[in-house]
């Protein structure tokens, strides 16, 4: 912020040359009666306020009279020149000359100063607003302090403190009404906190229910796999028997073989004059015949026993993983059926 730093006048009124250099805190201009201590605030009013003619201040047989005001915040100075004579009247402003300004100041200058009337008291001027009336103390406040401000800002205070008690009482009103919508609704509260358990004990139900569903599944799975077992079993029995009989069946291919040597030594002996006695030949023939069709029959047997022994295979393998799943599935459980933990 610019203070006041100089004031330097120049032909003005009882002074030729004179120099005030302001103080930071109090300034005090004193001396005996009629040396111009007056003269030098007259020189600030009127430099700063422009109020009074300056043709009066004109010191006595000189054209022109001058008063420079300095202005300084220790990093900025600006200067303010008022300037008067014959047939001059202007201001400057940090070397920029304002004419045309009527009996104002000039708003660049104005602007900086930031001064009026109240700021300036003469010493024939009563006692700083002690002796005025209340309506001129107002009126010199107001040009001080915009009044008006105030007055505004508290209306709209005042409203805001209304508008909030009417919204705070309009509150509670609907405050009591929710707590008694809120008492009503208690017993209602009560039964959705038993719809709520219900519908746990609902889920908890379908959940036992679907493992029910699997499990009898399981074991149904289980009693097939039991019944392909016996089935197989069987079958294997049935193997076994062919067996035997493809055994008893080699043991007459033996006894073909013996026969086709014996044919083969009488084919050699046809020559002889008399033949030899072929009965036992031709039975040891329709042995061999017979043989052949067992053998044919034995083929087929042996053939279907292989296709049921690889089947008998796959459901064994088939029978062992599901009774793992069932015994992972079923262990440390109730039977839905006997009700016994299953092991």
């Amino acid at each position: 912020m610019l203070k006041l730093e100089s004031l330097q006048l120049e032909n003005f009124q009882c002074h030729g040359r004179v120099v005030v250099v302001f103080s930071p805190t109090i300034t005090t201009i004193k001396g005996p009666s009629d040396v111009g201590k007056s003269s030098i605030l007259r020189a600030l009013g009127w430099v700063c306020l422009n109020n009074i003619p300056g043709d009066e201040f004109i010191k006595e047989g000189e054209k022109e009279t001058t008063v420079t005001l300095t202005l300084s915040d220790g990093k900025e100075k600006r200067v303010i020149v008022r300037r008067r004579g014959k047939h001059d009247n202007a201001y400057e402003l940090d070397g920029e000359e304002y004419k045309a300004f009527g009996q104002d100041v000039p708003p660049d200058i104005r602007d900086l100063l930031q001064l009026n009337n109240i700021n300036f008291q003469n010493q024939h001027d009563s006692p700083f607003w002690f002796n005025e009336s209340a309506p001129e103390i107002s009126r010199r406040l107001n040009a001080v302090v915009d009044l008006t401000v105030i007055d505004t800002a508290l209306s709209n205070i005042a409203a805001s403190v209304r508008q909030a008690q009417e919204r705070v009482a309009l509150t509670d009103e609907r405050l009591v009404e929710a707590k008694t919508e809120l008492e009503k609704l208690e017993p209602q509260r009560t039964r959705v906190e038993e719809f709520k358990s219900l519908k746990t004990l609902h889920e908890q139900f379908t959940q036992h229910n679907q493992r029910h569903d699997r499990l009898v599944s399981v074991l149904g799975r289980v009693r097939q796999c039991r019944d392909l077992q016996r089935n197989l079993e069987e079958k294997s029995d049935d193997g076994r028997r062919v067996l035997e009989d493809l055994r008893g069946l080699l043991d007459l291919t033996e006894k073909n073989v013996e026969l086709v040597g014996i044919i083969r030594d009488a084919r050699a002996l046809q020559g002889v004059k008399a033949p030899p006695d072929f009965a036992g030949v031709e039975a040891a023939d329709q042995d061999r015949r017979k043989a052949a069709v067992a053998y044919a029959a034995l083929d087929r047997i042996v053939e279907s026993i292989r296709v049921a022994t690889s089947k008998a295979m796959n459901a064994r393998e088939k029978l062992e993983e599901a009774d793992q799943k069932f015994h992972a599935q079923t262990k440390d459980k109730l039977c839905p059926l006997c009700n016994q933990t299953l092991s």
